[in-house]
């Protein structure tokens, strides 16, 4: 894989993070989610909106670089038997939208999309959340409640993770314990209690790895060093130092503690986006003339996930939807207890690309 693009995928996921941070609230995203969305629209894209999504998703790559590098990371992430991976990616097209067939053979070709020409009623809200549910192992049963009659295109991708531990946890591991939130208070919480093999320790965080069963894929566990917030923990992230981090652990017995709980998110990102470098694709003016002579544009980007963590091991699904519309409108053995906020990811052991990244302040 290109470094290039790791470290941008890497980037945009730390950009999601900080832009979505809030000091009091749980925050889960799949960077990667949004990203494969975002790139099938990126597949009618033309000029300076085409540009756009090249710098976010790509640095300095070409955008033939990009979508070859995507392709490829898609097309190669493992799944076996006790760490079970799955990524779909479709497209939803209104009956009377004449959409060109390069557009159509692109996706196909680069993301194996499923492609749906179909009336937009209710039967296609049916569809689309049936869909949904299956690439998400049931996990998420619903993107959307109706369409809106403006809407003519919905590109939406939904993966799912599940993971065994490769070290189960045994009873007398799960204990009480106690999770001390930003503002001092304190909260009781279960935890599960391990002996890793994989120290993270640097000038501004103490973490582990936990591999998950089979070896592909691990939790990674970050807290701040004493005395530094979590807010201030995430502002100094960078795309370079979440791929460091784990890349850096040292083979060192740590003692880790990591809370039960379940978390889900959902939240527009259109504005976030915008910020992030698509205000062009996000606007009036956005040029999607790859996808059809009839102008459109991106309405909204709607982003659900969902994530479970016990003994057994790790449980998540996300879903991203695209649509739209008309526009012409040391000596001690370590410790690292994610007692208090931390952020957390699940990553791809072979690129350390976060597929699901997020902060937990309270569990």
């Amino acid at each position: 894989m290109d470094i290039r693009f790791a470290v941008a995928a890497a980037d945009f996921a730390v950009n999601l993070l900080k832009g979505s941070f809030e000091t009091s609230e749980n925050i889960l995203l799949s960077p990667v989610s949004v990203e494969a969305a975002l790139l099938m629209a990126a597949c009618g894209a033309g000029g300076n909106t085409k540009e756009e999504f090249r710098k976010l998703f790509g640095g300095e790559m070409s955008m033939e670089e990009l979508e070859q590098q995507a392709s490829a990371y898609i097309r190669n992430l493992p799944t076996s038997e006790k760490a079970r991976f799955h990524l779909a990616d479709s497209v939803w097209i209104e009956k009377s939208l004449p959409v060109k067939q390069a557009f159509i053979d692109k996706n196909r070709s680069l993301y194996q999309a499923e492609v749906c020409q179909i009336p937009f009623n209710q039967d296609a809200v049916t569809a689309m959340n049936t869909w949904v549910e299956k690439n998400t192992a049931g996990m998420i049963d619903r993107i959307i409640e109706e369409v809106d009659p403006a809407n003519l295109l919905y590109l939406i991708n939904a993966l799912s993770f599940d993971g065994e531990w490769q070290k189960i946890y045994d009873a007398d591991k799960v204990k009480n314990a106690v999770f001390t939130g930003n503002d001092g208070s304190t909260s009781d919480m279960t935890g599960m209690y391990s002996t890793e093999e994989l120290y993270i320790t640097n000038e501004e965080c103490d973490g582990f790895v936990k591999p998950y069963a089979d070896g592909k894929y691990s939790f990674v566990g970050l807290v701040p060093k004493n005395g530094q917030s979590l807010q201030d923990f995430v502002g100094k992230l960078s795309g370079a130092k979440l791929l460091v981090y784990p890349a850096s652990a040292a083979r060192e017995e740590v003692d880790a503690l990591i809370p039960k709980f379940s978390v889900s998110d959902s939240r527009m990102l259109s504005s976030l986006l915008i910020s992030l470098g698509l205000p062009t694709a996000m606007s009036y003016s956005a040029d999607f003339s790859g996808i059809s002579d009839t102008p459109v544009g991106i309405d909204e980007v709607i982003h659900k996930t969902t994530l479970t963590m016990d003994e057994r091991g790790t449980k998540a699904g996300a879903v991203t939807a695209v649509m739209m519309k008309l526009t012409s409108l040391p000596l001690a053995r370590p410790k690292v207890y994610l007692d208090r906020p931390f952020v957390y990811e699940i990553i791809d052991n072979s690129t350390l690309i976060p597929l699901f990244i997020g902060v937990m302040n309270r569990p």
